[in-house]
């Protein structure tokens, strides 16, 4: 049985060190810390006006020995790095893992399904709606690309990766002002999902 958490740990820099660079994959305008690149603001209130790191860690939860322990930036979601996690655990340890426990930051589809083709027992409480679904769902001729990661819109443009919920769903935004003046921009989406 293994336990997994995650924790913020402030980072030694300012909120004030950070500079909008361009992400060379996709283009996207992002805020990096000068001092520390790793570390990010998180979007949560309480934790405004500071950046931070994320360690993630998995105990035994018998043993209570701690099983790995895994640094990313601040505002990387718990459910986006246990699958990898997991994985690397068996594979470097031999582990055996018939149970997983957390908290509902890791009750996401991917998650649940990753565990239940491992034929892991989750005690995780489900947060994602769309938790067992193959993929996400989208109307009015938006579709998914899973090997991408991105969004193509009804106009042949793409929507990519911007942000995470702290219940694990992705936000994702079109880059290069697209949506103004296209003709579908009053009825492509609600006005609550822009």
């Amino acid at each position: 049985r293994l336990i997994a958490d995650s924790s913020l740990i402030q980072a030694d820099a300012s909120v004030d060190s950070l500079v909008e660079c361009a992400d060379e994959s996709t283009g996207e305008i992002k805020k990096v810390s000068k001092t520390d690149p790793d570390a990010k603001a998180v979007g949560r209130a309480k934790y405004s006006g500071h950046l931070y790191l994320k360690n993630h860690i998995t105990i035994d939860a018998d043993t209570r020995i701690i099983t790995d322990c895994h640094a990313t930036p601040g505002a990387v979601q718990d459910c986006t790095v246990l699958n990898e996690r997991l994985d690397y655990q068996i594979k470097s340890f031999g582990f055996e893992v018939k149970e997983m426990i957390a908290d509902a930051g890791y009750g996401t589809g991917p998650v649940l399904n990753h565990l239940r083709s491992k034929k892991i027992r989750s005690y995780i409480p489900i947060t994602d709606h769309n938790a067992g679904t193959k993929k996400p769902v989208y109307s009015n001729g938006f579709n998914y690309e899973w090997s991408k990661q991105r969004i193509k819109c009804p106009q042949g443009h793409y929507l990519y990766p911007h942000s995470k919920s702290y219940r694990g769903s992705i936000k994702f935004r079109m880059l290069g002002g697209h949506c103004k003046g296209c003709p579908l921009e009053t009825k492509c989406l609600p006005a609550t999902q822009k």
